[in-house]
């Protein structure tokens, strides 16, 4: 089945801006279920520059500027999607929360271990490495650490807690 998506996002100042610089989560992407036929996007007042990239997890994001005085803002995206048929979408997959926790702990201890000795692996099976090794595993270890915003707790870990439980899938 095909899907046209509009979306569009308006911002009005207070003030007239000379510059700006954004960066927009703005683009579909490709996945098992969904291929993207076309996507544009309209940016009002019209862009000077803009870029579409793509972050370490593989969403597109789209980079833009407008250099001279305005008011407002206004990003429109149109895309054409594919979508194939959900059938039975099972959301008991994947790893369990206890089993991604190991990999996620395993990935920096048998980091630090080939670091500091290249040949004990009486710790470290070959198995684990190259689990815990893994670019997505790596890759997600970015979400263990403090934000800006947010520092680790035991407060917070309660509290989170019920949401990660032990045999559960952790998507």
């Amino acid at each position: 089945m095909k899907y046209e998506v509009r979306h569009t996002t308006r911002y009005r100042y207070q003030e007239s801006v000379s510059h700006c610089y954004n960066m927009g989560y703005i683009l579909p992407r490709n996945t098992d279920r969904q291929k993207v036929l076309r996507t544009r996007v309209n940016v009002l007042p019209k862009t000077e520059q803009a870029a579409i990239r793509s972050d370490i997890y593989g969403n597109k994001t789209y980079h833009f500027g407008i250099e001279k005085n305005h008011d407002h803002l206004e990003v429109t995206v149109n895309s054409l999607l594919e979508v194939q048929g959900a059938g039975d979408i099972n959301l008991e997959f994947g790893n369990s929360c206890e089993y991604s926790k190991s990999l996620l702990t395993r990935s920096g201890a048998a980091q630090s271990e080939t670091t500091h000795s290249q040949t004990t692996h009486s710790q470290t099976t070959h198995s684990q490495t190259t689990h815990s090794q893994t670019w997505e595993t790596l890759a997600a270890r970015e979400f263990m650490l403090d934000s800006p915003k947010l520092k680790a707790s035991r407060e917070l870990a309660e509290y989170a807690a019920p949401s990660f439980a032990k045999d559960s899938p952790l998507l």
